[in-house]
Formats: C-alpha cells, structure tokens, sequence
C-alpha cells in the first residue's frame, strides 16, 4: 500500500495531466478496492435473459395463486349436493323407562337412520359450474396480463440501464477530450498564445464535464438498482448488454398511419388487435361468468325437492318400518328477487367495465402504434443528419482551437451542441427502443 502511495505521489509530481490520472486512479481504488474484481463483478445481461425473470416477480406468483383457488372453485362448483345421513333415537318414555333388554334389540326406543339428497333443478349446477369456468379463464388471462406488465417494465429499466451506460461512455469520451483541451491550453498559455482567462475557462469547462461524468456515473448505478429491483435480482451489479434494437419493418400488425385517420382497414387492424389482448379477453370471461350467474340466480325460482328415506326399527310391538319423504321450500313471499337484482347489478357492472377496458385499450393501442412511428422516425434524422454533421463541427473545432486559429467561445460552442445532440441521440434511442418493444411485447413476441 506504502508502495502505491508512493507511487501515486511520484506521479503527482509529473505535470497536471498525471495529476489528473492520479486523481482517477485513487477513485477507483476507494470505490471497488482495485479496478480488476470490480469490473470482474458485474453481471452482464440481454434483454431475453431479464424478461425471462418476470415469470418470478411476487406480482406474477400472486396471480399464479389466484388462478389455482379459480381452478379450486369450479372443482367446488361441479358437484351436486352431498346426501345428508340421519340417525335418531325416539319414543323415550321418561316416566316408565325403556324397559329391560339390550340396546338393539330389547328396550322399548324407536331407532332410526335415514338418508337424504337434494335433487337440483333447473340447471343450477350447470350454470354455477358455467360461471366458474368463465372466472378460472378471466384470472388466466389476468396473470397473463400482469406477466405482460411486468415484462414491460423490465424491458423499461433494461433500456434505462442502457442509455444511462451510453451517457457515461459519452461522459468519459467528453471528459478525456476536455482534458486535452486543458492540456493545449497549458501549452498555449506557456507560449503566450493565450490570455491566463481563458485557459481558466477551459479549467472550469473540464472541471464541469468531471462533475457532468462523477454524475452520469451515479445515475447508471441508479439505474442498475432499479433494474434489479424490477426484475427482482438478488444483486445490482448488473449491466446490459450492448446495441439498442435495429429498426425493422413494418409487420402484419402495425396499425400504421390509418389508424390514426381513421379508416376502414385501421379500425379493422385495431378490433383484431384489442381482441387478442389479454385484459379484453378477461373481461368478456367476467361478462360471460356474470351472465351465468344471473342464469343460475333465475334458476332458483325452480323449487329443489329433498328426497329421504328412513330405517325404523321399535321393539317390542313393532319389530321394523321404513319412512318415505319429500320436502321442498315453500316460495310463498319471496322468490328470489334480491339474488335476482343482485345478479343484473354484476352483469351490468361486467358489461361496463368491458366498455372500459375496451375504449382503454383502443386508444392505447393507437398511442403506442403512434409514438413507435414517430420515435423511430425521431431517432433516424438524428442519427441521418444531425449526429455526424455536429461531430464534424466539434473536431473542426478543436482541430483549429489547437492551432489557433479560433476563438475559445467557438470551441465551447462546438463542445456544447455536440453533447446536447449527443445526449438528444440517446434519449431517442431510448424512447423509440421503449416503444417498440412495448409494442412487440404486446403482439406475444418477446424478441426486441
């Protein structure tokens, strides 16, 4: 350690540049210990590799557990009522007693054991079985959903977590190129080529971009952090792998500009597209299992009938007897109008939110369609005719800054719009990488 220190002291003394790096240098080694196991301990990973994830998110288990007690219910809901097994003691003379003998066959008790089943009519089963079945798909189709919203927000962070690692890659770039800025301004201001001003503003321009670095640097660790914590991974020492998706071609799919205008075949894409999606079709299994609900509610104005049958046996008189029986319930005041109200009330309640969903969906759709086209058309003229054209002005720039022959607000000038451009550059990426793969998520296709 004494070895290092020396070492970084006698570097020190070499000129500001190593200064510079000394500087760098002791950073490094107070953040990771030493630079190889801290570069050894990030975890590098594709965007197949964290969606791929989802499927462990508390969210999707929950939703897991939600469509196994579905499953449950219309395993309860498919089964007619048990029968009912009596057994009874009877005709206990309290004054004289039961009278001598045994217990099955001598005292005087009246023993019976009966059975008893209730004959379900009007298909109640049928239609309670029905409305099950329609509630196990719809929290199906819920997990499915939720799985998909949190494939969505992994892709999110994934792309965050890239774009923050870019801006730092730019950062670091803009740094060492400010440095050697600083560098040609020592030389100059030796030379007397410049004022002692000036090359104080180029010090506090490269002071700026090392604070603009030390920054970017912490919001990629931010970054990383959220991405595990979306993707539910045991640690943030993470980083994604490199190359933002390529644009492609228009599929099958795409709504396209039509959409927007509103014509025939863009209605048409839109209605195929909001019935394959998830949450539309769990709401019209809502819809349909209320609607057997309320079959299944109107069939209760069918009265039930209760069969029996019973087992008599009373020593001494009578030695055996059976016992036949019906009974049913008497709908006399009331014929199940609540349950009937109540029944109407969900299905309307169903219906409504299927309207819901479906308008949600449709402008969603068209919005997500929208911003894809309009990102990646962004991100093509930066890339096409802005991004180069503003390199070329900062390296004639900084060419001619070196050799005099412009002035330092020019090259600051150069400096500035390039990054901003730069930076404008990413974040499209950024935006258009987001909604295209929020895009293919929601057609089923996992692959950006």
């Amino acid at each position: 350690m004494l070895h290092a220190i020396n070492k970084l002291m006698s570097i020190r003394q070499s000129g500001k540049r190593a200064s510079v790096a000394a500087g760098f240098w002791i950073a490094a080694v107070a953040v990771c210990g030493s630079l190889p196991p801290c570069a050894a301990a990030q975890q590098r990973l594709t965007l197949e590799a964290v969606l791929q994830r989802a499927d462990r998110h508390p969210d999707v288990a929950i939703a897991g557990a939600d469509v196994e007690a579905a499953a449950g219910g219309v395993t309860a809901a498919d089964r007619a009522p048990l029968p009912t097994v009596s057994t009874s003691l009877a005709s206990i003379d309290l004054q004289n007693g039961v009278g001598p003998g045994s217990w099955t066959g001598g005292k005087r008790l009246d023993k019976g054991v009966g059975i008893d089943w209730t004959w379900e009519r009007g298909d109640k089963r049928l239609y309670r079985t029905r409305s099950a079945e329609h509630g196990l798909e719809a929290a199906r189709l819920d997990r499915t959903e939720t799985l998909l919203m949190r494939q969505i927000a992994i892709a999110g962070a994934f792309w965050d977590l890239l774009a923050a690692q870019d801006r730092e890659t730019d950062s670091a770039q803009m740094l060492r190129s400010a440095e050697q800025m600083a560098e040609a301004a020592r030389r100059r201001l030796e030379k007397g080529d410049i004022s002692e001003q000036e090359a104080a503003r180029v010090l506090i321009e490269t002071e700026r971009a090392r604070h603009d670095d030390a920054t970017l640097r912490a919001a990629k660790r931010l970054a990383a952090v959220a991405l595990a914590q979306t993707a539910a991974i045991a640690t943030d020492q993470i980083e994604a792998e490199a190359g933002w998706p390529a644009r492609s071609e228009s599929s099958p799919h795409d709504i396209g500009r039509s959409a927007a205008v509103g014509s025939t075949g863009g209605l048409r894409a839109i209605d195929e597209l909001i019935n394959l999606r998830s949450d539309v079709r769990a709401a019209r299994s809502r819809v349909d299992a209320a609607r057997a609900a309320l079959d299944l509610a109107r069939a209760s104005q069918v009265t039930d009938i209760t069969w029996g049958g019973g087992f008599n046996h009373y020593p001494p008189e009578q030695r055996a007897s059976v016992q036949l029986r019906a009974q049913f319930p008497w709908q006399l005041n009331y014929r199940f109008e609540g349950e009937i109200r109540q029944a109407v009330a969900g299905l309307q309640r169903a219906e409504e939110s299927l309207r819901q969903t479906l308008l949600a969906a449709e402008s969603e759709l068209i919005a997500l369609q929208l911003r894809r086209v309009t990102t990646a058309e962004r991100l093509a003229g930066i890339e096409a005719q802005i991004l180069g054209r503003s390199q070329e002005v900062l390296d004639r720039a900084e060419a001619a800054y070196t050799r005099g022959a412009t002035s330092l607000t020019d090259l600051l000038d150069a400096r500035r719009t390039f990054r901003a451009v730069r930076l404008d550059a990413i974040q499209a990426r950024l935006e258009a990488a987001r909604a295209d793969t929020e895009w293919r998520l929601r057609l089923g296709s996992k692959k950006p």
